[in-house]
């Protein structure tokens, strides 16, 4: 007697036309994008040189830490537009700049919490190359934003940076990098009792 056989592989390619694609609910695990505040951007815009006057770089610095309160936290959109301006102004060695950067940022790492942890280590390198400059207010406003991002960022995500700056030429870098690791190891200490920490 003959036998009639399906082919497997047609079956499962009729199987593979009938799955659907996404799930029903799949629309609800997609991340939606937020408008960025337009405070945010005018304030983007301001800092992303140092040609402007600094008192007006000064003032830009101060809207963006008064807009992550007012949104208690910024989210990745708005980050991505603040990363250049930030690194840009926590490079000048005018230290009013870099004290409100600092004020500022530390802010955003207090408000947006876990948000900040893609970005830590941009934020740290640069930080890092103010720990040894002869201008006090910035070595030590620079070392303070360190401490803050690494608290309140609560991820081992800085871990690299932290490595890197142990190895440094300058002293000084070496000294406050084993103060940030211990500073990450007291976090990450808090977080096995809450766990908030991003791996």
């Amino acid at each position: 007697a003959l036998t009639r056989t399906t082919s497997t592989r047609s079956t499962k390619s009729t199987k593979a036309r009938q799955a659907p694609k996404y799930s029903k609910h799949a629309w609800f695990f997609r991340r939606r994008q937020t408008p960025v505040d337009p405070r945010l951007l005018d304030a983007a815009k301001v800092l992303t040189t140092v040609t402007p006057k600094w008192t007006e770089r000064v003032k830009a610095l101060q809207v963006i830490g008064e807009v992550s309160r007012d949104l208690h936290g910024l989210d990745s959109s708005a980050l991505d537009q603040l990363k250049i301006p930030f690194v840009t102004q926590l490079g000048d060695l005018r230290s009013s700049i870099v004290r409100e950067a600092c004020a500022a940022l530390t802010t955003v790492s207090e408000e947006s919490g876990r948000a900040l942890s893609p970005y830590i280590n941009i934020f740290l390198d640069r930080l890092f190359d103010n720990l040894f400059v002869t201008i006090q207010v910035i070595r030590e406003t620079s070392h303070e934003c360190c401490l803050a991002l690494i608290h309140n960022a609560k991820t081992t995500k800085c871990f690299k940076s932290i490595l890197r700056g142990c190895k440094d030429t300058h002293n000084v870098v070496r000294e406050r990098c084993m103060e940030y690791l211990a500073e990450l190891l007291r976090t990450f200490r808090e977080a096995m009792e809450t766990p908030t920490f991003v791996f």
